[in-house]
């Protein structure tokens, strides 16, 4: 359907439900706006291209359901740096954890009393 026959029927309508001229005159004024701004717009990109479908696996939190994230694929290699800073964060902290957790078990219980 073109601008001039979807103007036509919106104003056919618009008589038939006996809206008065200026309501008429200002539907069709905000059909051209968009239709225009429609026409002037850039073809959407298709969504496998542009976008990375991210699958979570939540395990044990969220009812054991996954989530699925789109981001798009300019932001691939960040995420994959960022998961690996994350990975080696994790790893750091659970063999300092191990080994804390150990030092305080073998610690000797200090009193907090002053002499």
């Amino acid at each position: 359907m073109n601008l001039p026959s979807a103007s036509e029927r919106l104003g056919i309508v618009l008589r038939g439900q006996h809206k008065a001229i200026a309501t008429e005159s200002s539907y069709v004024y905000w059909l051209r706006q968009y239709v225009t701004a429609l026409i002037t717009m850039p073809p959407p990109c298709p969504a496998s291209k542009s976008f990375v479908i991210i699958r979570c696996s939540a395990g044990e939190h969220k009812n054991g359901k996954d989530r699925v994230v789109a981001l798009p694929q300019s932001l691939v290699p960040e995420i994959v740096q960022q998961i690996k800073c994350a990975q080696a964060v994790w790893l750091r902290d659970s063999t300092r954890f191990v080994d804390n957790h150990a030092r305080f078990d073998a610690a000797p219980e200090r009193s907090l009393k002053k002499n």
